[in-house]
């Protein structure tokens, strides 16, 4: 078993010219849940059922907590974006936009209003109205402004047209994010009428590096838009293969926008299998071409598909409700390497609000940051699965079913964002900008919990490096984009990656923290993390700046006596403390001889 830690300092660029690139490249570091009707913990005697929920990917193993600010119902149409600090800035459920301080923007309490507007609308215990959001999978996304740093579009939908004629309209707004406060300066400004399919919305890189591409499905049709400094404005409308069906089709690019996949149910109404296609994709045209299909046999496809490229794009993920599959992109013929990830393994969650217990199906997929594949429940509920290591084949990739319970409720999704961290394709056709990929150095590293001075290294870097260096600071190095190294003896090692290519090179840097002896002069507790806490059965212990060579968690009465111990098989470690009875307890962490940290944690 492996657990990762990311903490790498970015500390030289070589190349100071592509502040237009390098913005916003951050966008999706931090992502916020909400799904309840209730503001205020104080009203209600179920905490889940109040607040909203943020997983912070600026720190590994990310950080998950409680936002108590906010209210903002986040149902199906979920999308955020974060600032140049890498902090959450906007988010919106299709019908409001919300800020850093979880209050509605300047001009953004209302968008999309129309005679279907009220019927998605709530009043708190306060009698306030609150937005649940629309029902629609990937309906709104947050898009910079090409060439001018100051201006966001949020792109999103109008549903009143649906009763009339079962068609859409596609909407867009502009955001001036200049001053302290972000305010709508335009909204509901109409993209495209009459649309058969919603959602979607995802956009990918032109390959000139600056320019946004937006594709919009309506059945067997697809409308290709094109967002540069002259605005959005439709390139190219051409016929697909197949139809995209409302609702019932998740769809992705991988992690550099050259390959597009859609999964779906079957076309025909009498067939319950499900269907999946793989695309290239042309960052130059923006176009669709040479389409491969897979008919998969009926498992349990209830509007719960997810799908999911690995980092380097070689494996695609798929999965309904109760199976993950796996299959790899890089061989001829793709569709004979499907292989079975995980399962569901039957396990649910009591939910006292309700009074039920809630099966954790598999539901709508999201490629993470730091490179994981996260899965969210397809319906109302706490937890994530995760798939640790999908760059590695599917009986090597580590899936773990509830490895996130969230403190708040979700609903079904997780936040859509756009395909980040690309440059242009330097020496095509349509580098026309004068940009070039100046590569950015980035990396984690994963600890073996059978040895645990065996590491792996996982490279992290954008826009195109094409060489390797890693210093290990142990006098050894390596040439390898991701490579395994063993440390002789535990201690303090600064470890530096840095990535080159033809135009410049980039390093990063991360002290390692490796077993006791590297505690040896350090007095501060370690970063640890505890959550749930209060805790009802399980907490997750996450320790987030340092190695462990042999750690555990000792659980003390409030009399001081020991009630529990519980090893820690990494950085990352799930433990039951189900046997002990309601109260407040003292936990302390140690590796060895040494004490890592500790607290108070709280047994429901």
């Amino acid at each position: 078993t492996l657990y990762v830690i990311m903490r790498t300092t970015h500390i030289l660029i070589l190349f100071l010219g592509l502040s237009s690139i390098l913005q916003a490249q951050k966008d999706d570091h931090q992502w916020i849940f909400n799904a309840w009707r209730i503001d205020d913990c104080s009203q209600s005697n179920f905490p889940e059922v109040c607040n909203a929920s943020i997983i912070d990917f600026n720190v590994d193993p990310p950080v998950f907590f409680r936002a108590e600010e906010a209210y903002l119902d986040l149902h199906n149409t979920h999308t955020s974006l974060c600032d140049i600090d890498d902090e959450l800035m906007l988010y919106s459920n299709g019908m409001s936009i919300h800020g850093s301080d979880h209050m509605p923007i300047t001009n953004g309490d209302t968008i999309s209003f129309g005679t279907r507007w009220p019927n998605n609308t709530w009043l708190n215990e306060n009698g306030e109205v609150r937005t649940q959001g629309f029902t629609g999978i990937d309906c709104a996304v947050f898009v910079a402004v090409p060439g001018n740093s100051e201006l966001i579009y949020l792109i999103y939908y109008n549903f009143d047209n649906f009763s009339q004629n079962n068609a859409f309209d596609k909407y867009y707004a502009i955001i001036d994010i200049s001053e302290e406060r972000p305010r709508v300066i335009s909204k509901d400004l109409i993209l495209k009428e009459k649309i058969r399919e919603p959602g979607h919305t995802s956009c990918a890189q032109h390959a000139n590096g600056r320019d946004w591409w937006l594709m919009q499905f309506s059945n067997d049709t697809v409308f290709t838009y094109l967002i540069d400094p002259l605005g959005i404005n439709l390139n190219e409308v051409h016929t697909l293969p197949f139809s995209i069906r409302r609702g019932q089709t998740a769809v992705t690019y991988d992690a550099t926008a050259e390959r597009y996949a859609a999964f779906q149910f079957a076309e025909s109404l009498s067939d319950d299998g499900a269907e999946l296609f793989l695309f290239n994709f042309d960052r130059c045209s923006g176009q669709l071409s040479d389409p491969v299909s897979l008919k998969l046999p009926s498992h349990d496809h209830s509007g719960a598909q997810g799908i999911a490229f690995s980092a380097s794009g070689q494996y695609l993920y798929i999965n309904d409700i109760q199976t993950c599959l796996q299959f790899d992109t890089w061989v001829s013929d793709i569709f004979s390497t499907q292989d079975t990830v995980m399962t569901y393994d039957g396990s649910a969650f009591y939910a006292p609000s309700m009074n039920i217990m809630i099966p954790t199906f598999f539901g709508r997929m999201r490629r993470g940051p730091d490179g994981k594949i996260y899965i969210a429940l397809p319906g109302q509920g706490h937890h994530l699965h995760i798939i640790h290591s999908p760059d590695l084949p599917a009986d090597l990739c580590r899936p773990e079913q509830n490895a996130i319970r969230m403190p708040t409720f979700t609903l079904g999704t997780l936040p859509t964002h756009n395909t980040l961290r690309l440059g242009p394709l330097d020496g095509s056709s349509c580098d026309t900008l004068g940009l070039d990929n100046n590569p950015v150095s980035r990396f984690r590293y994963e600890q073996d919990t059978l040895d645990f001075m065996d590491i792996s290294f996982v490279d992290l870097s954008y826009f195109e490096p094409t060489r390797w260096e890693w210093n290990f600071g142990d006098g050894t190095s390596s040439i390898e984009p991701s490579p395994f190294h063993a440390y002789d003896e535990d201690g303090i090692y600064e470890v530096c990656l840095t990535v080159s290519n033809e135009n410049s090179s980039d390093i990063s840097c991360d002290t390692l923290f490796l077993g006791v002896s590297s505690l040896d002069d350090q007095t501060e507790d370690r970063h640890i993390t505890l959550f749930p806490n209060p805790v009802e059965t399980v907490t997750r212990v996450a320790i987030h700046d340092y190695l462990p060579q042999a750690a555990v968690m000792r659980i003390y009465n409030q009399s001081g006596q020991l009630v529990q111990i519980a090893a820690l098989g990494g950085v990352t470690t799930t433990v039951d403390m189900s046997a002990l009875t309601s109260g407040i307890y003292v936990y302390e962490v140690w590796d060895g001889e040494k004490r890592l940290s500790g607290g108070k944690v709280f047994k429901m």
